[in-house]
């Protein structure tokens, strides 16, 4: 699966029109090429056998970076088009290098008197893989050096001269994230969010900023429940009807399910930078682990392919699983023999109940399970996937902060 909303017209004054927010874009292609540019005139890689080298994007890469920097809104031209940005990509890409270096034009080289750029993810670790790409992009620069004070310890670029600008660092804790308003969020690996909330608060904080961003970059999931698989959704929708999100810059590249995994043609499909920053050799020597080690094979479906899996590890393959699927009718079950297993949280996990019916008949191999979960419902509060769980049944909320041993 390979989709993207990038359209870059050949002639210099073409334009679409937004029904969502009644703006007309005109596309700028010099505007393009000049932002484009920047990144190599002023940046330079960082790892990798180019480290040292003028930061040259792959074609995938500019194509997208054209495209985010060269529409812009008619009659307003400092204006960019794009408010939102999803890059979906495996592992080894350059996500990260192409987040810090859009981070640092942000930063210096977009024009803005007092930007404030912040770099989001699951956890301040996390976060800190962009930073630190930014940081070493500063160091290996003088004029850059000159300009920006790398805070290591605080995770924190800022302007040094008299008009105010930093780029600063957050966690998922969502509730230190009010009162900013920041021109450009960078959302690392989106698909680790524990819910929305983050998400929630840095988007509406920028509904008052004329020219904000808001850039995810992430790899495949499995959470179907989480903002990641939401925000997936809605950039799949927007590659098939730009009209639906006109101000959405999404690029999605993944394998599809039926592909041969093991074809350069759908390595390539999911590893745009295959033979830049992803070995075709290591990536077979991927699959070769995973072959030995079937429970390894989603890890390299989701982060070497691209392609959200029902679950984080793989048991058994899920069509062995869903061949289980079946109804049970829970009247017929009664006075049967039956086998029960209980895992019982110590304070605030899932409580899990499973119930074995062995069959009746021995030969026709055929076991009959019920399941039952708990949760306190203290918990539910920063679970999205309880919340859903619970509103289909699935899940039954105990009274008060802590497993309650005497209801369940």
């Amino acid at each position: 699966m390979a989709a993207s909303t990038i359209w870059t017209p050949k002639r210099d004054g073409d334009r679409e029109h937004d029904p969502i927010r009644g703006l007309d874009y005109v596309w700028r292609p010099e505007v393009a090429k000049r932002s484009v540019a920047w990144f190599g005139k002023h940046l330079t890689h960082v790892k990798g056998p180019d480290a040292g080298k003028p930061l040259i994007f792959a074609p995938w890469q500019a194509d997208f970076l054209g495209a985010l920097y060269g529409w812009r809104v008619l009659g307003h031209e400092e204006l960019r088009r794009y408010r939102r940005g999803f890059l979906e990509v495996s592992r080894g890409n350059g996500k990260s290098t192409q987040s810090a270096a859009i981070g640092l034009k942000g930063l210096v080289g977009d024009g803005k008197p007092a930007p404030m750029v912040i770099g989001a993810a699951t956890d301040r670790e996390s976060a800190a893989i962009v930073f630190g790409d930014a940081a070493r992009m500063v160091r290996a620069n003088p004029n850059l050096t000159a300009r920006l004070k790398v805070i290591d310890s605080t995770k924190r670029i800022l302007r040094r001269n008299a008009l105010a600008g930093r780029y600063l660092v957050i966690s998922s804790e969502a509730h230190r994230a009010h009162g900013y308003h920041p021109d450009l969020v960078i959302f690392d690996e989106l698909h680790t969010q524990p819910d929305r909330d983050l998400w929630d608060v840095l988007s509406t904080s920028q509904i008052n900023l004329d020219d904000a961003l808001m850039f995810a970059i992430t790899t495949a999931g499995f959470d179907r429940t989480s903002i990641c698989w939401q925000v997936h959704e809605a950039a799949l929708r927007a590659c098939e009807d730009r009209a639906l999100a006109p101000d959405l810059l999404a690029a999605i590249s993944a394998a599809d399910d039926g592909d041969d995994i093991e074809s350069p043609k759908v390595m390539l499909k999911a590893n745009p930078n295959l033979g830049i920053s992803v070995l075709q050799s290591n990536l077979m020597a991927e699959l070769e682990k995973a072959k030995r080690d079937p429970a390894y094979m989603n890890t390299v479906m989701r982060l070497h392919y691209n392609i959200w899996t029902e679950q984080d590890g793989r048991w058994m393959p899920m069509k062995e699983w869903d061949a289980c699927a079946g109804i049970v009718d829970e009247l017929s079950l009664a006075n049967r023999r039956c086998y029960m297993g209980l895992d019982l949280a110590q304070v605030n996990d899932l409580t899990a109940l499973a119930i074995l019916f062995p069959p009746e008949d021995r030969d026709s191999g055929v076991y009959d399970v019920l399941m039952r979960f708990y949760a306190p419902e203290s918990v539910l509060a920063g679970r999205t996937d309880y919340q859903v769980w619970r509103d289909r049944g699935l899940l039954t909320v105990t009274p008060g902060n802590a497993t309650n041993y005497a209801f369940v």
